[in-house]
């Protein structure tokens, strides 16, 4: 179910996701984070969006989400915990917009591809508890190793 939808600036190719009350959210990306397209630690992922900056447009889906339809070039889920204030940011460098939704354990899904030249980035917060990372849909750039690195450090 459609939640909300915003425009964000996207910069330094990735978009976050974060509890809004974290110390230091943003994460460090090694090169097998670049290459699996994803850096992930507690409360905090930041996922590779296909521009390096640019506007995008942001879709948050709470329960099933849509399926990924042909227009849709790189997909990955992650586990993430919505914490007790259920204050989730959702950010990249140089724009944020704040969400409040229930907190507990979710499976998050990160979808994008480009729609009348603009990137369009869906996020399905769906509840579920030990689900594990995953590359849903590879694009030519990922090169994942396995397992995945589910392992960053805050960005300095």
């Amino acid at each position: 179910m459609l939640f909300t939808q915003f425009g964000l600036y996207v910069s330094y190719r990735q978009l976050c996701v974060f509890d809004a009350e974290m110390e230091n959210p943003f994460n460090e990306w090694t090169p097998q984070h670049s290459a699996q397209g994803f850096s992930w630690r507690p409360g905090s992922v930041s996922f590779g969006t296909l521009v390096e900056s640019g506007d995008a447009r942001i879709l948050i889906h709470l329960g099933p989400g849509p399926d990924p339809d042909s227009g849709i070039i790189r997909a990955i889920r992650v586990p993430f915990r919505v914490p007790e204030s259920g204050i989730v940011e959702v950010a990249s460098i140089e724009d944020s917009t704040r969400l409040e939704l229930p907190n507990g354990e979710y499976e998050l899904t990160f979808q994008t591809g480009r729609s009348d030249g603009t990137e369009t980035i869906t996020l399905v917060f769906e509840r579920k508890s030990g689900s594990t990372a995953e590359i849903v849909i590879r694009d030519s750039k990922l090169q994942p190793r396995y397992p995945l690195l589910m392992d960053a450090n805050p960005a300095g």
